[in-house]
């Protein structure tokens, strides 16, 4: 199976039944494109963005507060998540950081300040 065909499938199987919002009924929620996604603890310290490759792609990564940099072999878990629910699950510190490295192709948080940051190497993004 080739990687675009591979992909396709992902996405397809991508649909799942959920609830509702605040009700008991299920709906079948198709998700969208795709973002790469280390860790789950709150806060997000990194948030990336280039030009998409696919049409599955939304060209973001994000990397969250219990990924530690400094191990060469880090155990935090890696995954795909579909945009929307990022977005609906996060909070304004995660829209923020998405909206600033849409513009600027990365940006990191420090938690200090509480605000994001261009850092020295962010021009690797292709914008």
């Amino acid at each position: 199976m080739s990687g675009a065909s591979r992909r396709a499938a992902v996405f397809a199987a991508a649909r799942v039944v959920q609830p509702k919002d605040g009700g008991e009924e299920a709906e079948v929620v198709r998700h969208g494109l795709a973002v790469v996604v280390v860790g789950e603890r709150p806060p997000a310290m990194s948030v990336a963005w280039v030009r998409p490759t696919s049409r599955f792609d939304s060209g973001y990564s994000v990397i969250y507060s219990e990924l530690d940099p400094e191990l060469d072999d880090d155990p935090t878990p890696a995954h795909l998540i579909c945009l929307h629910c990022l977005i609906e699950d996060g909070d304004e510190q995660l829209a923020r950081g998405l909206e600033l490295a849409r513009v600027h192709g990365q940006v990191d948080y420090d938690p200090v300040t509480d605000e994001w940051f261009v850092p020295d190497d962010a021009g690797w993004a292709q914008r």
